[in-house]
Order: structure tokens, then C-alpha cells, then sequence
């Protein structure tokens, strides 16, 4: 199964771009599991929205692809377990673009900002079934593996609804 490559190199360049236009202290151990967002200082303001951009789609791609993969009777196990894991180090990432309150060229909603609390609790909620979903795949069991599969996108929805404009 060919993941949607065409939707990952769209937002390479902008994660590139912001990468090397901001600060921020190193990431550190890829197995620690804060879920808080790594504060990092833009040059401008529209660099988070880039940065955010690039990893809700980055997300939306290894989602979409395990989805995918997930509906054939016989999973693709090795990639499913491959993007579980991806899509678990990207999710601790996801709230970083979210320390600026930039809605303009986004479709995030001012109530991002206004209801922050819940906000951050939906994110952090995101990399606790992300992880989830990544313990699932590796025991390779399909039932438990759909359900969290289930689950997360239950709370990508849920967060859209709120803090996402169509």
C-alpha cells in the first residue's frame, strides 16, 4: 500500500521552512511522553500556522493510510505498525504550532485560544491514543487495534468540530 505521498511533499517544504526560521529547544529523547507543547519563538507569526499545518496533515496522512490499510481483511501488518509508530512521534508534535494565536491563512477557530483548556486536553488526549493505537498495532491484535483506530479518530473528530473551521 502506497501511502499518499502526494499530500506528505506538499507540506515537507513548509516544515523545512519553519524548522530552520525558529528557535526552540531540542525535542530530546524521542520516548519521553510529555504531551506538552515545546514553547518555540517564531520569526513570524505565520510560521506557526505553516508548522501546524504540516503536522495535522502529516497526521491526516498516516491516518488515512492506516484507515486504509485497516478496512482489507488482511492488514498490511508491518505498515500498519510502521505509520502507528510515525503517527505517535507526529502527534507529540501537533501542538506545538499552537502557542501563537494566528488564525488568519488557517482554518483554526478563535476558540482555540478562548477555551484552551480544552483545547490542550484534546491534545493531549491525541498522543495518549495515538500511543494507544501504537501498542494495539504492535500486539497484532485486529480487534483492539480497530478500536483504538476508532478512538482516536472519535477525538480527531471531536477537536475538528470544535476548534476547526470547514
Amino acid at each position: 500500500q502506497m501511502m499518499n505521498t502526494d499530500r506528505l511533499f506538499r507540506v515537507l517544504p513548509a516544515m523545512l521552512a519553519v524548522a530552520l526560521s525558529c528557535s526552540a529547544p531540542a525535542r530530546g529523547d524521542p520516548s519521553n511522553t510529555s504531551t506538552a507543547a515545546t514553547k518555540i519563538e517564531f520569526k513570524q507569526s505565520k510560521d506557526a500556522v505553516y508548522l501546524r499545518q504540516a503536522h495535522m496533515a502529516t497526521i491526516a496522512t498516516y491516518f488515512s493510510n492506516m484507515n486504509t490499510l485497516f478496512k482489507k481483511k488482511k492488514t498490511d501488518l508491518p505498515q500498519f505498525t510502521q505509520d502507528a509508530d510515525k503517527l505517535s512521534t507526529v502527534a507529540r508534535w501537533a501542538h506545538e504550532g499552537f502557542t501563537v494565536n494566528q488564525t488568519t491563512d488557517s482554518k483554526a477557530k478563535e476558540a482555540i485560544w478562548s477555551e484552551k483548556a480544552k483545547f490542550d486536553q484534546l491534545m493531549q488526549k491525541q498522543v495518549q491514543l495515538a500511543d494507544n493505537l501504537k501498542v494495539a498495532a504492535h500486539s497484532g491484535d485486529r480487534a483492539k487495534t480497530g478500536a483504538a483506530l476508532e478512538q482516536l479518530g472519535d477525538n480527531c473528530g471531536a477537536c475538528h468540530r470544535s476548534f476547526k473551521n470547514r
